[in-house]
């Protein structure tokens, strides 16, 4: 520790110094060199990366008006070819929901009944199998051949993290009709077909059951008939009417014709005689016109917009999220705009990361103003509260090399952990500089007592670094799949600190030296001549 102190770390030092300007372009050329691996998507961010997940979630839906025994069918044939291809027994258990959609799945649509349901498969702990949560969902899904009038079919992992899903789009407009959003939504589907890694794309505008609409011919206003009284005509044909009633005992018994509804058809329905207003008895072809048609079972509005939600999710294994929404921001909704005129936002895990750097960016300027105003009063100057925080954003040289030497993406706990990193080097520098000022305050020269101070703390600067780098190093080398999530936070931490020692122990001095030239220069009177 004495050659250290005494040999190598004094004479770089001193060398720093001497040429503290061209330490100083280094450092900023370091940095930007640091930024550029940002923006050349050498490290990537992903806002909140999973960690595997043991339970699969499916949902799908029918048209409305299916039969539960038809649900039934679907989850015995779902969970048989669920076991063709668990040949290594991963999976522990299945449950099967009908009637409601099962909210984990990060579903956007709420419609309930008996054509709607889905199934919770659970599996055995990730360490303790070989095969990959997605690569048995694709398996399986490969597995399945989709029955005729399934309307919805998705097969999810459950994630961890913010709310919401990966992608979704919220279309919306206060004067525009559902056929012309649902166009959008289906441009919007086509467009996110073509993006690697996307898959369970679909909207929240479902296709509702098939429905006849009766209007009024000529011949039935002539003969009295009106909207309301037509309506009371095609209910009685199919509820039937009430004729009499009577009392058996205490009980009262009501006699109810009906039709035979098995055997109605078109033709029958047509030919079916209705009295009319003024007692004539008319077919039904001749005073009731018949469109087919078919609306959408539910109609979204929001803070007085229609809107519909196009949903997605995005395979992170195959493709960074990030990438994928960058390019749906460019290029698609961009599309969009110009082809339909409509506005949209992003809502799911896309807001939730604008709101999340919204706080982060408010708390870290507080911060920063708040260290600022301490520092100042502490230290009764202007110019070392700068000193100290310059070395903030050097510090993220370590960051961003760390994750590009290990692999990984930055994440929202990277950022995270940046936040404790730039205290403890902070506490180091406040260390380092109250250590300089109070020998300036002696009387010793500027140089003798940067370089006197510097050395003095050289072992309580390593001491907190070392120390902090031990016990999160384990943490690196842990293989574990729920470990791979902490991660990012620990390299940040140990690559920065690492970094930042030197930062510390080096750049720190060099800014006091150029901090020095400044004041001379500035309170120079030839520089106001």
């Amino acid at each position: 520790m004495k050659f250290l102190k005494e040999k190598a770390f004094l004479n770089f030092l001193m060398m720093s110094i001497k040429h503290k300007y061209k330490t100083f372009f280094v450092s900023i050329c370091l940095l930007i060199i640091s930024f550029s691996l940002l923006k050349f998507s050498h490290v990537k961010f992903y806002f909140f990366p999973s960690p595997e997940s043991q339970i699969i979630l499916v949902n799908f839906s029918f048209s409305p008006g299916t039969l539960k025994k038809t649900y039934y069918r679907i989850y015995k044939y779902l969970d048989k070819k669920l076991k063709e291809i668990d040949k290594t027994k991963i999976v522990k258990t299945t449950y099967a929901i009908v009637g409601k959609p099962i909210w984990g799945s990060r579903i956007s649509t709420k419609e309930f009944g008996d054509h709607v349901g889905g199934m919770i498969v659970e599996l055995v702990s990730p360490e303790k199998r070989e095969k990959r949560t997605n690569e048995l969902i694709k398996e399986w899904k490969e597995n399945i051949d989709l029955p005729v009038g399934l309307t919805s079919f998705t097969v999810l992992e459950r994630k961890g993290g913010p709310p919401g899903l990966d992608i979704d789009i919220r279309i919306r407009s206060q004067n525009a009709d559902l056929d012309k959003l649902k166009q959008a939504s289906n441009f919007v589907q086509s467009e996110l077909l073509k993006l690697k890694g996307v898959s369970d794309i679909k909207d929240n505008l479902p296709i509702g059951k098939r429905e006849i609409e009766f209007t009024l011919t000529e011949k039935a206003e002539s003969l009295d008939f009106n909207s309301n009284y037509l309506a009371k005509k095609i209910k009685a044909i199919f509820d039937g009417v009430s004729v009499t009633k009577f009392f058996r005992g205490e009980d009262e018994i009501e006699i109810i014709v009906r039709n035979n509804l098995d055997a109605m058809n078109i033709n029958t329905f047509n030919s079916h005689l209705v009295l009319s207003p003024n007692g004539k008895l008319i077919p039904m072809s001749e005073i009731a016109n018949m469109r087919k048609s078919q609306s959408f079972s539910t109609i979204k509005r929001n803070n007085g917009y229609r809107e519909i939600s196009v949903t997605g999710e995005i395979n992170e294994i195959l493709v960074n999220p990030d990438d994928i929404m960058k390019e749906i921001k460019v290029n698609i909704l961009k599309k969009l705009e110009n082809n339909f005129n409509l506005d949209w936002y992003l809502a799911g895990r896309a807001e939730e990361q604008k709101e999340t750097f919204g706080d982060m960016k408010r708390g870290g300027f507080l911060a920063i103003g708040v260290i600022y105003i301490i520092l100042a009063f502490i230290f009764q100057s202007y110019f070392l509260p700068f000193s100290i925080m310059s070395i903030i954003p050097f510090t993220l040289i370590g960051v961003i090399g760390g994750h590009w030497i290990t692999g990984f993406d930055i994440t929202i706990l990277s950022l995270v952990a940046i936040f404790g990193l730039s205290g403890i080097v902070i506490n180091d520098s406040i260390i380092m500089v109250s250590n300089i000022y109070e020998k300036i305050k002696t009387g010793i020269d500027i140089n003798s007592a940067i370089i006197t101070g510097a050395q003095e703390r050289l072992r309580a600067v390593m001491l907190t670094s070392l120390t902090t780098i031990a016990g999160l190093t384990p943490l690196l080398f842990e293989g574990s799949v729920q470990a791979q999530f902490l991660k990012p936070m620990a390299i940040t931490i140990v690559f920065g600190l690492l970094f930042s020692t030197l930062l510390v122990l080096i750049f720190i001095p060099v800014i006091l030296k150029i901090g020095e030239d400044i004041k001379k220069f500035l309170f120079n009177p030839k520089f106001w001549r």
